[in-house]
C-alpha cells in the first residue's frame, strides 16, 4: 500500500536530508579545505592554452609531426559524427595511428582533419570507400571555400 511504501528505509546511498548530521557535513568540508591544493592562479588553464609569453602549448606528443594536410570530409554533427568516429575510421582504413592524427573540427555538415602532409593522399584513397556512422565519406583536401 502507499502509506507503507513511504516508510521503507531508503537502501544504500539513498539518505534523507532530515536524517542527515550537518555536524558531520561541516567536519568533512573542513577536511577538504585542509587539503594541500594548488591556488587557482597556479593551475594550467585548460586545453589550448597559452604560455607566459604568448605562445601555444605543445600538444604533448599528439598530432602528426612536421608538415600537416587539412582534409576536408563530408561528414558532420548532424551526421552524429563524433571525433573518436573520424579517429577510428581514419586508423581502421589507412594504418596510420591515432597520435598521428591532428587536430579535429567537426561542423554541422562536415569536419576538418589535420593527418601528417606525406599521408594525405594515402588517407584520402583509403577512405573514399569508408562509411562512417553509416555514411560513405567522401575526403579530399581542404579548400578553404566552406562556410
Amino acid at each position: 500500500d502507499i502509506a507503507s511504501r513511504h516508510d521503507r528505509p531508503k537502501g544504500k546511498g539513498q539518505h534523507r536530508d532530515k536524517d542527515r548530521d550537518p555536524r558531520r557535513d561541516k567536519d568533512r568540508d573542513r577536511a577538504k579545505g585542509d587539503r594541500d591544493r594548488r591556488d587557482r592562479d597556479d593551475r594550467p588553464k585548460g586545453k589550448g592554452a597559452r604560455r607566459d609569453d604568448g605562445r601555444p602549448r605543445p600538444a604533448g606528443g599528439r598530432g602528426p609531426k612536421g608538415a600537416v594536410a587539412r582534409l576536408y570530409v563530408n561528414v558532420g554533427r548532424r551526421d552524429g559524427v563524433r571525433p573518436q568516429d573520424l579517429v577510428g575510421a581514419i586508423t581502421g582504413e589507412t594504418g596510420l595511428r591515432g597520435n598521428e592524427i591532428g587536430a579535429i573540427r567537426i561542423f554541422d555538415k562536415f569536419a576538418l582533419v589535420e593527418v601528417p602532409d606525406g599521408e594525405a593522399d594515402k588517407v584520402i584513397g583509403d577512405m573514399s570507400r569508408a562509411t562512417i556512422r553509416g555514411k560513405r565519406a567522401g575526403v579530399r583536401r581542404d579548400r578553404g571555400d566552406h562556410d
